[in-house]
């Protein structure tokens, strides 16, 4: 595997855990999305379904959010 996959699976490994925290968060109450950021989670499943998530940046994720 080169350098930039490597890094690349990094930053996915990042994704997830900090979506893995927030979904705690959210499961235990302690966190509530708002309107905005639902419709970033929605917007980034129908890219999912759609195959548009190659890959999103940590950046553009705190963005959205």
């Amino acid at each position: 595997m080169d350098v930039a996959a490597e890094n690349i699976d990094i930053k996915l490994d990042e994704v997830l855990r900090r979506l893995n925290h927030v979904e705690s968060l959210m499961v235990m109450g302690e966190a509530f999305p708002d309107d905005n950021e639902l419709k970033a989670i929605r917007d980034y499943f129908t890219r999912d379904k759609q195959g548009k998530t190659d890959f999103i940046s940590l950046q553009e994720i705190d963005n959205e959010l």
